[in-house]
């Protein structure tokens, strides 16, 4: 094409048996600020060209010296090696002119020419080997695409299928040439070929159209089933409108939804069913264990005073051995709820100290007394309201002190409540206990852990107390932060959102 000089310029070959032609052409050409490759008499020397250079446009006579003419020269450059040509002859007769057309040419001028012609003819005949290379550029991307898609493309008009790739006949197990030309109904189930109907017609008449939808379609092998994902849309094939869509076998995908969701209905049932069984194995443990340390208070009234300190302590190990047995029922229980998300959550405005704290202070001073441990409770908070479900609270709470009260043997428990900020609570517990390594820190929320496991461990417990403390925090949105050091004790906040 005739391009600025900070553009490429455009590559000739002319291709003359008149020398004195030849000479004015190239004189020409390089004036209009072409490259002009080379000046040929001969088909040889013009297929010679073309093969060793790139070549934009040819202006080909059609009488040439050799052999060959110029219309079977343009039939090699335009085949073999894509060179666009424009005819220069004389001859008009209607015979060459069939000949030329043949080759289809990018022009045709009739000798003696005028270069105001000549020019525009090679403008032309540039942009539309430009335009028609981008045209094949595209198809030749578009036939890729279409042929390599792992989804079925295919083409229907009147129902009838025109075009189809490799992957449309694969997915209902034809082959190409057996796809061509058969009726779409062919490949659809009966219960869903109105939905192909419609969407297909709608399309037609310029109607809204499902884009995407789910059909059975009709495998070759009928015993095979076939979930297909149909998408289409309306297209001109060959001067008619028509239809282009891709199917995409979605059969293994849905089959392995299916598993899925049969397996998570199995398994909410066995949750279900497990949560039951606890529920029940609770009450079944419960009414016998409570029974038992009834009628032992009762024993132990009826014997009044006239027991020894063996016999004392006998009733004291039944008591304790009854509450440790309904706490791990209970605990086990909680988590199992909250695994399978049957909890109840209720939050309410709770008074953090006359609702939780005071209670489990005066439940637990004598646990630690017992134990010869000081017990202090220290409340410092002006705002103790908080936004709360009062049973977790009170759970979190209550298996902190539990389990400072547990692995302290000596020293104190301190128990101290107080407002940071605008509108948060802390509640802190501390104790002078064994402490926790910092390498089971990393797993003290996971469920039946303990830092000391085995038969051989020094304290008793089921290693579920600290995730449900856990839990239950993350639910009602109460920050947890633990500081221990092993020998010396450990500390236990709770950040709460508090109501002013």
């Amino acid at each position: 094409m005739h391009n600025s000089e900070n553009q490429k310029k455009s590559r000739i070959l002319i291709v003359e048996a008149s020398t004195k032609i030849a000479v004015e052409l190239k004189k020409h050409l390089l004036h209009l600020q072409y490259d002009v490759v080379a000046v040929c008499e001969s088909a040889e020397s013009a297929v010679k060209e073309a093969a060793e250079n790139e070549i934009d446009l040819a202006l080909m006579d059609i009488d040439l010296k050799g052999e060959m003419d110029g219309i079977e020269t343009a039939q090699i450059l335009i085949e073999q090696y894509e060179v666009p040509v424009v005819f220069l002859t004389s001859h008009t007769d209607e015979q060459t002119l069939i000949r030329a057309k043949q080759t289809k040419p990018y022009g045709y001028i009739v000798k003696p020419f005028i270069y105001v012609d000549l020019k525009s003819t090679i403008e032309i005949a540039l942009y539309k080997s430009i335009t028609d290379k981008k045209i094949k550029e595209s198809e030749y991307l578009f036939k890729a695409l279409v042929e390599n898609s792992r989804d079925g493309i295919f083409i229907i008009q009147n129902l009838s299928i025109v075009y189809a790739n490799d992957s449309f006949a694969n997915i209902f197990g034809y082959s190409l040439d057996e796809v061509i030309d058969k009726n779409f109904e062919s490949f659809i189930a009966n219960d869903d070929w109105h939905k192909v109907c419609d969407n297909y017609r709608n399309p037609i008449n310029e109607s809204t159209v499902q884009k995407e939808y789910e059909i059975k379609g009709l495998h070759k092998n009928r015993e095979i089933e076939l979930i297909i994902n149909l998408s289409a849309g309306i297209i001109i094939y060959k001067d008619a409108p028509a239809v282009m869509g891709t199917a995409k076998d979605i059969t293994k995908k849905k089959q392995t939804e299916l598993a899925l969701l049969e397996a998570k209905e199995l398994s909410e049932q066995s949750d279900k069913l497990k949560t039951e069984f606890l529920g029940q194995i609770s009450h079944e443990i419960r009414t016998p264990i409570n029974n038992i340390i009834g009628f032992s208070y009762l024993i132990q009234e009826e014997l009044g005073l006239d027991i020894n300190d063996n016999i004392k302590n006998c009733f004291k190990i039944m008591e304790s051995a009854g509450k440790r047995l309904v706490k791990t029922i209970d605990q086990i229980i909680q988590m199992a709820q909250l695994k399978t998300g049957d909890h109840s959550f209720s939050p309410e405005i709770i008074d953090i100290d006359k609702d939780i704290l005071e209670d489990l202070c005066f439940q637990f001073f004598q646990m630690a007394k017992e134990k010869q441990l000081q017990f202090n409770y220290q409340n410092y908070a002006v705002s103790q309201l908080v936004h709360a479900d009062k049973y977790m609270l009170n759970q979190i709470i209550s298996n902190l002190i539990d389990n400072a009260i547990k692995y302290t043997n000596e020293g104190s428990i301190d128990i101290s409540v107080y407002n940071i900020l605008d509108n948060k609570m802390v509640v802190e517990i501390r104790d002078t206990g064994v402490g926790i390594s910092k390498e089971y820190l990393k797993n003290i929320y996971i469920p039946f852990t303990q830092e000391e496991a085995g038969y051989t461990r020094s304290y008793n417990g089921n290693g579920l107390g600290m995730a449900l403390c856990k839990n239950y925090a993350n639910i009602n949105n109460i920050e947890m932060i633990i500081n221990s050091e092993k020998g010396k004790g450990s500390s236990f906040r709770l950040i709460i959102n508090s109501i002013s």
